[in-house]
């Protein structure tokens, strides 16, 4: 499992370092079919039943999953 999650760091790292350095990051829990933003507090708290979407803004790149 630890190997998973630090190439999942990895990844991550990777990603940040392509979209430079004004990097945005909004997650939105999918509440009744409508997106509702977290606070940032919360982000990285994924529960496995609930559907998010998290947008992730550089310069000149975006990446949503």
């Amino acid at each position: 499992m630890e190997k998973l999650a630090q190439k999942k760091r990895e990844n991550v790292a990777a990603l940040m370092t392509q979209l430079g350095d004004n990097v945005t990051v909004k997650v939105y829990l999918c509440v009744d079919g409508k997106p509702k933003e977290l606070p940032e507090s919360d982000h990285g708290h994924f529960f496995q039943d609930n559907v998010y979407a998290v947008d992730i803004k550089g310069d000149g790149h975006r990446y949503i999953n």
